[in-house]
C-alpha cells in the first residue's frame, strides 16, 4: 500500500463539503449524537475537557461538545469541510486539517 495521499479522494471531500449535510441521514446523525452525549456521556461534565473530533465532517459532534463546554479540536481531510465546521460556531483555532 502506498503512503502517498490519493488526490482524487481528497478532492472528493473538497467538492462535496457544501452538500455534505444535505445527503447525510440526519435521523441517523441525531440518533448517534443522542447515544454519545445523552447515554454514554450522561452525567459527565465536559466543561474545559479537551476533545478530539477526528473525521469531524461538518462538525455535528464538535458543535454539541462545545455547547457542553468542551474544548474541541476538529480534524478532517478537507479544508472546505472545516469551513463548514466553523459555521457551526467552532472557534477557528480548534480546526486542524489532516
Amino acid at each position: 500500500m502506498s503512503s502517498r495521499k490519493n488526490p482524487q479522494k481528497m478532492n472528493f471531500y473538497e467538492d462535496f463539503a457544501a452538500e455534505f449535510d444535505s445527503v447525510v441521514n440526519m435521523y441517523d446523525t441525531k440518533k448517534r449524537l443522542s447515544v454519545i452525549f445523552d447515554e454514554l456521556l450522561a452525567g459527565e461534565n465536559l466543561k474545559n475537557k479537551k476533545l478530539l473530533d477526528a473525521g469531524c465532517g461538518t462538525g455535528w459532534f464538535s458543535a454539541e461538545a462545545v455547547k457542553r463546554g468542551a474544548k474541541v479540536t476538529s480534524m478532517d481531510v478537507g479544508q472546505k469541510l472545516l469551513k463548514e465546521v466553523a459555521k457551526n460556531a467552532i472557534p477557528r483555532e480548534w480546526l486542524a486539517r489532516f
